[in-house]
């Protein structure tokens, strides 16, 4: 018994130093696969192949079930008696009573007929409705499908004509592609048609993904598990090179993966999602930004490439502390990207001639508060008159905690400007999901304008308001003088 319990002890002690040195190749293996993530894109072919995108609709078959099978007819034979006797033949009275018998049976027999027919003629009208109901899904199915192919023809026709939500389309489909390896990676692209450049925000995991032990073993004397920690050095420089792999394997999806050569830069902002330690609040920080022409992403050779030094050489702004989430400001904000926006002139630098706020033109007013909140330190957006949606001007406060996404509207008034107004501007804010809502108008503001901007994240700029920021910020002396014959368009008057 003793031999047993020796033998069965030792047994157990080599399976556990087993599993030891499984769960230590597992992390090896892990870290490995981690800080070689660019290296194992290789055999991923980005190059879009629009055509497997088409659908084909769903065509099952018809299968209606037991209902299809047609229920078997009366058989007349197990009605009707059998033959009659000898003396049913010869004996009018048995003769005659068999012969009553057998009409009630054969009238039985009828029914039963008359009644299979009339299932029959429900069971086959069951059937033709099945029938009907399944050649609608099939054609319903076929629209869908037709639908779907027609709009996937008219993306790849604005993908090849360099229209921005057909370039979208093959920047999301290239990066959907890209699968990691047990790494949730969110992203989203807006191209700059203009520019051809593609803005890419490519989600980075955090430093958590690292295995915090390098290995494991069995200590006999303990009968336990031992695990050696893996150095924090060591946990960087995976988390490094992970990071900076997948914002290369970022550039290569869809420098690769535009086949039309419709992008011509690629600028890839990897953040991480994470929570704020000091605060408590969810925060998505920046920590890699990196810019870089489609070409020279193209001739990169992956083989031996060190996807840190890789990104050094794009002039790639790197976190210095990416563990800790230090971010570094992107080189292009996601946000100031957008088809709304259009290139804002130099108003500021005419009002020395034109004076009068009054004698510009809408536009020229919107382009003035562009060009004013650009002054006071803002990062600022004009947008198309014909889409902005009752929004003037896009800025961004860049300042940390505080800062954040500002709507302006500019209203060139001579009457009041009434609430209604102050209320499209707070729903626009809610739609841009902005900080900050900011009203500037060449008059002033009724009381209930003031009570439902108050307590809002909304400022009101009256005219005079106006003509004090232009004074202290762009060193403008201005006026606003109507004429008599002035009409305000759609103003909000109280």
């Amino acid at each position: 018994m003793q031999m047993q319990a020796r033998q069965a002890k030792v047994y157990a002690q080599s399976l556990a130093a087993d599993r030891a040195r499984e769960h230590s190749e597992q992390l090896q293996e892990r870290a490995e696969e981690l800080s070689d993530i660019l290296a194992q894109s290789r055999g991923i072919d980005y190059r879009l192949n629009w055509n497997s995108l088409r659908v084909v609709p769903d065509a099952p078959a018809f299968q209606p079930g037991e209902i299809a099978r047609p229920e078997p007819p009366p058989d007349l034979d197990h009605f009707l008696l059998p033959p009659p006797t000898f003396l049913q033949r010869i004996i009018p009275v048995l003769k005659s009573t068999y012969e009553r018998a057998q009409a009630d049976r054969t009238a039985e027999y009828d029914q039963a007929r008359e009644e299979h027919a009339r299932r029959e003629k429900g069971r086959i009208s069951k059937v033709e409705a099945l029938k009907l109901q399944h050649d609608a899904i099939l054609a319903e199915n076929r629209k869908q499908a037709d639908e779907q192919n027609r709009a996937l023809d008219e993306l790849v026709e604005h993908y090849r004509q360099g229209e921005a939500d057909g370039v979208e389309a093959m920047a999301e489909i290239a990066l959907a592609t890209d699968d990691l390896p047990e790494i949730e990676s969110a992203s989203r692209a807006v191209f700059e048609t203009s520019s051809k450049r593609l803005v890419v925000e490519r989600q980075l995991p955090t430093v958590d993904i690292i295995p915090t032990a390098e290995s494991v073993r069995y200590v006999k004397s303990s009968n336990e598990y031992s695990e050696k920690k893996r150095s924090t050095a060591n946990i960087r420089t995976i988390y490094n090179r992970l990071c900076a792999g997948i914002v290369v394997r970022t550039l290569r999806a869809i420098a690769l993966g535009d086949v039309e050569r419709r992008v011509e830069t690629i600028v890839v902002n990897g953040y991480v999602d994470t929570i704020d330690p000091a605060t408590g609040r969810p925060t998505r920080p920046t920590i890699l930004s990196v810019s870089a022409l489609a070409e020279e992403v193209r001739d990169l050779e992956i083989s031996s490439l060190d996807p840190v030094a890789c990104l050094k050489r794009f002039g790639a702004r790197i976190s210095p502390n990416s563990q800790e989430l230090e971010p570094v400001k992107p080189i292009i904000e996601f946000n100031m990207v957008d088809p709304r926006f259009i290139r804002e002139t130099d108003v500021l630098g005419t009002l020395d001639t034109r004076s009068n706020l009054a004698d510009l033109t809408p536009g020229e007013f919107e382009s003035l508060m562009t060009n004013l909140f650009q002054k006071m330190g803002l990062e600022t957006r004009q947008t198309r008159a014909s889409r902005d949606g009752g929004i003037d001007c896009v800025a961004w406060d860049t300042r940390p905690v505080v800062g954040g996404k500002v709507v302006i509207q500019a209203k060139r008034y001579r009457n009041t400007v009434g609430v209604g107004s102050v209320r499209d501007l707070y729903g626009a804010m809610t739609n841009e999901k902005a900080a900050k809502g900011i009203l500037v108008t060449t008059s002033g503001f009724g009381r209930a304008a003031y009570e439902f901007a108050k307590d809002k994240p909304m400022e009101l700029v009256s005219g005079a308001n106006l003509l004090a920021l232009l004074a202290e910020y762009a060193k403008v002396s201005a006026k606003i003088e109507f004429p008599d014959s002035w009409t305000d368009l759609s103003a909000a008057v109280e």
